[in-house]
């Protein structure tokens, strides 16, 4: 039970966030050009930030390694998987 309501408690907010961006987003409380700036400031300031703070307090493992290594090869094989079908399908 005090799982759950951990869980909870973690994933609520995010939840919310998306519900109340919706609901304004079809209010059209914001303009074109605030939601650029809105992306800009999260891209730029509010992103990095979250990655120091998540790193900073993350204790890095000798078999995290195997982890970032598969993860990074997944990435790159999706990438190249991505510049074919884009070929392909004559996208962009």
């Amino acid at each position: 039970m005090e799982k759950s309501l951990l869980i909870v408690s973690k994933l609520l907010p995010v939840f919310l966030m998306i519900t109340l961006g919706y609901l304004l987003r079809k209010l059209k409380f914001f303009r074109e050009s605030t939601i650029d700036s809105l992306k800009k400031l999260v891209i730029n300031i509010g992103l990095p930030s979250l990655l120091f703070t998540a790193f900073s307090t993350v204790s890095f493992k000798l078999k995290y390694l195997l982890l970032f290594i598969m993860m990074f090869s997944i990435c790159v094989l999706l990438l190249f998987i991505g510049n074919i079908l884009k070929k392909y399908f004559r996208i962009g």
